[in-house]
């Protein structure tokens, strides 16, 4: 069974991004965003896991076909 790369690099950005909103809550309240790190080391760490796990090389111009991709796959 081989990991599907394009998806986990998708989920770990998504993921990562959802970590900003938390952050900016913490540093507005005066306090550390534990829960915005967390969030943000998890979606690092499943884009790591995509890339490094595709058998070629995983470059940045990458990334946006990889959203299409995953998007017309969600839409079909």
């Amino acid at each position: 069974m081989t990991i599907d790369t394009d998806l986990f690099v998708v989920v770990g950005l998504l993921v990562a991004s959802l970590s900003l909103p938390s952050a900016l809550s913490a540093f507005a309240d005066e306090r550390f965003p534990y829960v915005a790190l967390l969030v943000f080391v998890l979606g690092l760490g499943t884009v790591s896991l995509g890339i490094y796990g595709a058998q070629g090389d995983y470059n940045l111009a990458r990334v946006p076909h990889s959203f299409v991709e995953i998007l017309a796959r969600i839409m079909n």
